[in-house]
């Protein structure tokens, strides 16, 4: 499949039809179809939408993404008969009569509902291994995690089954789909794209956001969804950029560290201000960091997440007792999923206790924020995971514990706080970050074993960061000289 930019473009020219790209998009969630990206795939509702926009096209009413298909993540309210499940057996009936702000806006601008894509049930992990719908698989080795908990929406970009999908990210959720499967992935920051999706974890940290295979379409998406004009391109020697080495590059798998070290070769080679760490006029990366994290993370998903599942029935006008977060939690599939919902209503966060955690993550905030400004840097860079794609059948619970564990570097670890270990601290300091590709892949399906690494660009902290970092992100593209154009 084609970039967005280049499908519009050869719709433009007359080159092909939505119907044709339709054809495609399921034709190729068939091949894939052992991968299980896809919850719902919307065909015949697809080709359907497809005609009349081709319709469209002939007579020169064309929208902005007119006829375009896009995957959707499987907690976003489209409001078009399709079902909104969060991946969760709670959910299976759930079929929402509206849609969210965001989707109105995009299919508003033409875009077409390919499907709703599998995840890690309701966004509680980052490996999208789910119980009900199967385990979503990396696009560049089915037996490797495609991430999460947007792991679908990663998938079928990285395989090409769609040119872009949504996605949504607490901890890390649509970065690190990005980095499993060697796409582009944007967590924009909270309140910059519409906020009210559909089933979230909280509302303090949650945001949409979309992968596609390059930035010219995010920059693309960014400017419809938002209506900001896009941003000036930048040049290198006209951007800072800090290198995190403290914490964010310990103990990195060995494909993940050699390949981060040639990408930031190429960044310093390209022109970009690197400053590597401590020293070169840059005073030292706040060394609390790690522990601000934790302080105030979980705490705050906890505390939130029973009462978005018990507010979004309420908004849904689903039966309260039977979507409660109680009973939602004694339908849910996913061994991990239901005991970590378990704990948390056994354990419950108080009122106290939350508001020491987001008094800690203020406390975060301010530090990195006061950081960045008085050392001008435009973005910190560090791996967007600490490991390539982890097995499927190396994910599994020991002992007690509701985290899942992995083999990495001859040890098991729990695998969910180790792969959001980085992204975290974008979604703590509510910074729009982009992970960008930063490795060839092998391409899906041809037994090539390349798997892919992401990088990651954390932005300032605060409103009105995002078009600078997405501006500095496609330069950064540029030099890294990895991500698929699809001309």
């Amino acid at each position: 499949m084609k970039s967005l930019s280049s499908l519009l473009n050869s719709l433009q020219r007359r080159q092909t039809t939505c119907v044709q790209i339709a054809e495609e998009v399921l034709l190729k969630a068939e091949q894939f179809k052992a991968y299980n990206h896809f919850t719902f795939l919307n065909g015949a509702a697809l080709l359907n939408a497809a005609k009349l926009a081709d319709k469209a096209w002939a007579v020169g009413e064309a929208r902005a993404l007119e006829g375009i298909p896009f995957g959707v993540k499987d907690n976003i309210n489209t409001g078009d008969g399709t079902p909104t499940t969060g991946a969760s057996p709670a959910y299976l009936s759930n079929i929402p009569k509206t849609s969210c702000a965001l989707w109105s806006i995009l299919s508003g601008a033409g875009a077409l509902n390919a499907g709703k894509l599998n995840m890690h049930e309701l966004a509680f992990g980052t490996t999208s291994i789910n119980a009900h719908y199967g385990a979503c698989a990396s696009a560049a080795d089915i037996t490797r995690t495609a991430g999460g908990s947007s792991g679908g929406s990663g998938g079928v970009v990285g395989t090409g089954v769609v040119p872009v999908s949504l996605g949504t990210d607490t901890g890390g959720s649509i970065r690190i789909p990005a980095a499993s499967n060697g796409v582009t992935g944007y967590r924009p920051s909270v309140g910059t794209w519409p906020q009210n999706y559909g089933l979230k974890m909280t509302h303090s940290r949650d945001s949409p956001g979309p992968l596609a295979n390059c930035m010219e379409d995010i920059l693309l998406l960014h400017e419809i969804v938002t209506g900001e004009k896009r941003p000036s391109p930048v040049s290198p020697k006209d951007v800072r950029l800090f290198v995190v080495r403290d914490y964010f590059f310990d103990d990195l798998c060995e494909e993940t560290d050699s390949t981060m070290e040639t990408a930031i070769g190429r960044l310093a080679d390209a022109g970009f201000n690197v400053i590597d760490g401590k020293g070169q006029g840059v005073e030292e990366f706040p060394s609390n960091v790690p522990e601000l994290i934790s302080a105030s993370s979980f705490p705050v998903m906890d505390y939130e997440l029973p009462l978005l599942i018990e507010e979004y029935a309420k908004a849904h006008a689903l039966d309260a007792d039977e979507y409660s977060f109680a009973a939602v939690t004694k339908r849910m599939g996913s061994p991990d999923v239901r005991q970590i919902c378990d704990r948390i209503a056994a354990h419950p966060v108080s009122p106290e206790a939350y508001a020491k955690a987001v008094a800690s993550r203020d406390f975060l905030r301010s530090s990195v924020k006061g950081f960045m400004e008085r050392n001008a840097i435009d973005a910190l860079v560090f791996p967007t995971v600490p490991f390539v794609p982890h097995r499927i059948d190396d994910c599994r619970l020991e002992g007690d514990s509701p985290i899942q564990t992995i083999t990495h570097r001859g040890r098991r670890v729990p695998q969910l706080t180790s792969s959001i270990r980085n992204t975290d601290l974008a979604s703590n300091l509510d910074s729009p970050a982009v992970s960008l590709p930063c490795r060839r892949r092998g391409v899906p399906g041809d037994g090539s074993v390349t798997l892919p690494v992401g990088l990651e660009l954390c932005g300032r902290p605060g409103s009105g960061r995002d078009s600078r970092l997405l501006a500095v992100a496609e330069a950064a593209e540029r030099a890294l000289g990895v991500a698929k154009r699809l001309d």
